[in-house]
């Protein structure tokens, strides 16, 4: 709502957001696209993973990180154009574009600088980590469930080793050798990670499995 306001008030224009219907939409889209985005991957939101372990609990289905995104993707597709058609439709732009708007996106972006070791650290852990992910799926489909060498990938990296390994490397490799400066401490890490959420989930868990 800032980012509005800000760009209004670069063109000499004075704006209420509270009357703003656009404002409303961008709002009610920002929450509506976490719940979008969250049903592309089994790790999107933590229901999921949820639902994914009763199902090989309880029914001893087991789907794939890659099973889960080929479906995935055509739900969050409908979901995306359907949230389009009511947000454009209710709370429409009042203008087509907001006069300066690319040039102040634009130095906000240049004032952000370079890429820094650890941005591209975490990247590169996170990226490598969708592709193990990603892989057993592709392997099913090229070389079938039963290939050995799908069946040995999956024997070796299960999608749980493929998440742990993208997170401890964030520990391991460094940003500033001479410094012995890493990606990522356990300090950050305290701080940047909803434990509360993940012990209440993992209760929720255990609860369920007991009951």
């Amino acid at each position: 709502m800032e980012l509005i306001k800000e760009m209004f008030a670069a063109n000499g224009r004075d704006i209420d957001l509270n009357n703003y219907k656009y404002a409303t939409g961008l709002m009610l889209m920002t929450a509506y696209s976490c719940s979008i985005g969250g049903v592309l991957t089994p790790i999107g939101t933590p229901p999921n993973t949820i639902m994914l372990s009763f199902l090989h609990d309880m029914a001893k289905v087991n789907i794939s990180f890659f099973e889960w995104m080929t479906w995935g993707f055509i739900a969050m597709a409908l979901y995306f154009v359907l949230a389009h058609i009511v947000i454009s439709r209710f709370f429409p732009a009042d203008v087509k574009e907001i006069e300066g708007a690319k040039e102040y996106i634009s130095a906000k972006r240049a004032e952000l600088g370079k890429w820094t070791k650890a941005q591209k650290n975490t990247l590169f852990c996170f990226m490598l980590a969708v592709t193990l992910w990603v892989l057993p799926g592709v392997l099913s489909i090229a070389l079938g469930n039963d290939h050995p060498i799908t069946q040995t990938y999956n024997q070796l990296i299960p999608e749980s080793i493929a998440s742990m390994l993208g997170a401890l490397l964030l520990f391991i490799i460094p940003t500033n050798i001479r410094k012995h400066e890493v990606t990522l401490n356990w300090e950050e890490a305290k701080e940047g990670i909803e434990w509360g959420t993940l012990i209440l989930f993992g209760g929720g868990l255990a609860l369920g499995s007991m009951m």
